[in-house]
């Protein structure tokens, strides 16, 4: 005993605090032809062929609104697949890296700094990530991750988007 505590205990206890942080989901869509448009507070998504240019923005408000009509402050995300999508951000001083970690059939997004792995989460689906980004997407402070997705045969697109736990960002000692 150690202070009062079993040593079990307080091994225990270093464990889950050594434990890498999970990205957090925040918005997940999919569908035939989408598309993604984000500038910074802003995320929006939806298929322009579309007659009512009907559009969401998936961070804010789960109902439909209109895309908007210039889109060229906007950059748009995922447009073509890139084998190893990477995304990199300046902050506090270190380089965010995010990056897919493909062991066998399953996707992982990992944010680095350097090559330590300092937040991750499993994509759910079987998936070809085309794009990520990081940024700030909505008005809630801190980042969010965008992963731009199509499925194997290419017939549906999707926007993944985790939010960066505040304890990945904090200064390693």
């Amino acid at each position: 005993m150690i202070c009062g505590a079993p040593v079990s205990v307080l091994l225990l206890a270093s464990s889950v605090a050594a434990a890498t942080p999970s990205l957090e989901p925040a918005a997940d869509v999919a569908e035939p032809g989408l598309r993604t448009w984000w500038r910074p507070g802003e995320l929006v998504v939806g298929v322009p062929g579309r007659s009512d240019r009907s559009a969401l923005r998936p961070l804010v408000d789960p109902t439909p609104t209109a895309l908007p009509s210039d889109l060229s402050s906007w950059t748009e995300l995922g447009t073509s697949c890139t084998e190893a999508p990477e995304a990199r951000l300046a902050v506090g001083g270190r380089t965010l890296r995010a990056v897919v970690h493909a062991p066998g059939a399953e996707r992982i997004v990992q944010l680095k700094v350097g090559e330590a792995v300092i937040a991750q989460q499993t994509l759910g689906r079987p998936v070809t990530p085309c794009a990520l980004h990081l940024g700030q997407a909505d008005a809630l402070a801190g980042l969010e991750l965008m992963v731009a997705w199509v499925t194997a045969d290419e017939t549906v697109r999707g926007l993944t988007v985790f939010r960066v736990p505040e304890a990945a960002l904090a200064p390693t000692e």
